[in-house]
């Protein structure tokens, strides 16, 4: 397991930051290289659950995985992503949103559970998650500021 806190100033307004990263389908776009399909299997008002196929580029080739992941909104502040079945299962994302003026100050909190199975990995994994996280941000700035 590794944990992993970041924290970055988007120029945007926060209802319009929550509102591109709690549209989950968008994971697609925003990782294209990695997020081969994301779907919503289940939504509520609190809750939306979605199953996705990924795909990793290691030193054995590509791996596939499938996985569901949990995505609570606990205030429009608050967004808790957890994966609850799949290879990382129990691995978190905690997302924080704080407005500053005309920017928005986001701080994702991750905790990765990586199985025996991908143990030699963890490094490797370790760097390129919080590189996917980062770089979504990036694309969200870049893509969805100017709209």
């Amino acid at each position: 397991m590794f944990k992993f806190n970041f924290t970055m100033n988007l120029p945007m307004k926060k209802e319009k930051l929550f509102e591109v990263i709690t549209n989950f389908t968008l994971l697609k776009e925003l990782l294209p290289d990695q997020v081969k399909e994301c779907k919503i299997i289940e939504q509520n008002n609190n809750e939306t659950i979605t199953e996705e196929l990924l795909k990793f580029n290691t030193y054995f080739g590509d791996k596939k995985i499938t996985q569901r992941t949990s995505h609570k909104i606990i205030n429009p502040d608050v967004i808790v992503n957890q994966t609850i079945d799949g290879p990382f299962n129990d691995s978190k994302l905690t997302i924080t949103l704080d407005e500053h003026d005309d920017s928005t100050q986001i701080t994702l909190d991750g905790e990765c559970k990586i199985p025996l199975k991908y143990a030699l990995l963890s490094p490797v994994i370790k760097k390129k998650y919080k590189g996917f996280c980062i770089a979504m941000l990036y694309k969200i700035n870049n893509k969805y500021n100017a709209e």
